[in-house]
């Protein structure tokens, strides 16, 4: 999944290329709480579309799940009117290529 195989046609000689698009893990994920914020960062990775964040009280993100869609330029993200309470936060890359999105696999789970 999120390989696709090129073929170039040269004198009837087939020379095929792999190209992956799936993103590389997320890195450097960490995330600060205040009273009613949490500001998260990340390492910033090139050639990615976004990121999407999720946050949630469960820690196996079934119940009450927010999910945050990020601008590619970005590497910071303030997540404002939290309740009290602990957190869990997760976040992925994406590329869109020809209108298909193609993610990265989820960070590890911070608790916050």
């Amino acid at each position: 999944m999120g390989t696709t195989y090129y073929y170039a046609d040269f004198y009837n000689v087939q020379i095929g290329l792999k190209v992956t698009k799936r993103p590389k893990k997320v890195t450097g994920f960490k995330a600060t709480r205040k009273k009613s914020s949490i500001k998260i960062s990340w390492k910033k990775q090139k050639n990615v579309t976004g990121y999407v964040i999720k946050i949630s009280k469960d820690k196996k993100f079934k119940k009450n799940v927010k999910t945050i869609k990020v601008n590619g330029k970005q590497k910071s993200k303030l997540i404002k009117k939290i309740k009290k309470g602990k957190y869990f936060l997760k976040i992925k890359s994406y590329v869109e290529i020809g209108g298909k999105k193609y993610y990265s696999e989820w960070s590890k789970i911070i608790r916050k």
